[in-house]
């Protein structure tokens, strides 16, 4: 049985899932991708367009991550996020799942 098809339909629907357009919050028209940043007005945006679009003028990138994220990691502890189940889901099960079909 030929499995390439059935890959490329799942990794379509995979990147569909993941990169979907945002509703327009504010108008920003921003891509729904959860790459969080920390704005340097100790505020986190979902990702740098968020941060570009709802911040005021001259907020600046000062952690890659939510300012969350930023606090745990300096006090020695780590939370997930909600954009991590994505990258499991696409990095770790996905490809478990493709090597079983293709043994």
């Amino acid at each position: 049985m030929n499995y390439g098809s059935h890959h490329v339909i799942l990794l379509a629907l995979v990147v569909v899932l993941a990169y979907t357009v945002a509703p327009t919050e504010g108008g920003c028209g921003c891509l729904d991708s959860y790459t969080w940043v920390c704005g340097s007005d100790g505020k986190s945006y979902q990702n740098m367009c968020f941060m570009h679009c709802l911040s005021e003028p001259g907020v600046k990138v000062v952690f890659d991550g939510s300012c969350e994220r930023m606090q745990a990691e300096q006090n020695g502890a780590l939370e997930l996020q909600p954009g991590h189940a994505i990258v499991f889901i696409t990095g770790i099960i996905l490809p478990l799942i493709f090597q079983r079909l293709t043994n």
